[in-house]
């Protein structure tokens, strides 16, 4: 138990991931070497030594894998921190660079260099706001991924308070180098769990979008509960407009994450509206 601790709360978050998978494969090393010392005292020479090239085909690969990494064409930066592995990479797309922010395996938001233009389609929904709520004064951004939306309310709304939650503190030190946050000092980063953050803030909203995810499609479960929501419809301000971005199928066996959220949304928001936006880019509409 002890070692299962020391590793998840000491070792990670305090030594570089490649330079514990080498200390591991050295430990195994020594071991293996101690072992094979006491095995050539009790066998014969010939089997000493079949037993010595086992060992080293599998000593070996390990002393390297992690400790030698490749990096890909165009990163920019990668760190491992308590809650991710970090990694900007930069690429040309259409006479201009667009740069991505990977969180682990999963890419969790891109910015173009030179234009102030949203590469992903679903980054420019925040806009279904003005449609309710115009003008947007106050905004909350939950999770802060490459920066794109909460700069771009920003830029739409100069004289608008946005906030921005995002629970990797490295995540934003990011942004302020990579994602030009240091060029939009009215706004605001708290780095903490957002639902912590909901909970004991006075503040409220005319726009809170939701967009925190783990993983490709897997959003933190105490985001999507009930208990959760009723936080976000406590700090939204009246006529104030709720968004949260969801990646699942809309119907059919991928649907069961949609579907949940869809019914427990209905049981705190009198108007629950559903974009879906397919691989081609079609959009749709649905409401109740």
């Amino acid at each position: 138990m002890s070692g299962t601790f020391a590793a998840g709360f000491v070792l990670i978050p305090l030594v570089d991931l490649g330079l514990l998978f080498f200390i591991v494969a050295a430990l195994q090393a020594a071991l293996a070497a101690a072992g094979y010392i006491l095995f050539v005292s009790r066998a014969g020479t010939k089997t000493a030594a079949v037993a010595a090239a086992c060992a080293l085909a599998v000593i070996v690969p390990g002393l390297t894998y992690g400790y030698v990494e490749e990096t890909p064409p165009g990163t920019l930066f990668q760190d491992i921190t308590f809650y991710h592995r970090i990694r900007v990479r930069e690429r040309p797309v259409r006479g201009d660079q667009v740069r991505h922010l990977y969180l682990d395996t999963t890419v969790e938001g891109a910015q173009f260099v030179r234009s102030r233009a949203l590469p992903v389609v679903y980054q420019r929904y925040w806009e279904i706001a003005r449609l309710y709520n115009e003008p947007v004064g106050t905004a909350l951004f939950i999770g802060g991924g490459a920066f794109g939306m909460p700069e771009a309310v920003s830029d739409a709304y100069p004289d608008a308070a946005v906030d921005v939650v995002e629970i990797d503190p490295e995540v934003i030190e990011v942004g302020r180098r990579y994602f030009r946050l240091d060029q939009y000092p009215g706004i605001r980063t708290f780095a903490q769990d957002a639902r912590r953050y909901l909970a004991h803030t006075d503040a409220t909203y005319d726009f809170i979008f939701g967009d925190a995810y783990n993983g490709i499609r897997a959003i933190p479960p105490h985001l999507v509960t009930k208990e959760f929501f009723t936080l976000v419809e406590r700090r939204l301000n009246p006529g104030g407009v709720f968004i949260m971005n969801a990646i699942s199928g809309v119907e059919g066996k991928y649907a069961a994450l949609f579907q949940s959220l869809y019914l427990t949304l209905g049981e705190i928001f009198e108007h629950v509206t559903v974009y879906p936006l397919d691989f081609s880019g079609r959009r749709t509409c649905r409401t109740s």
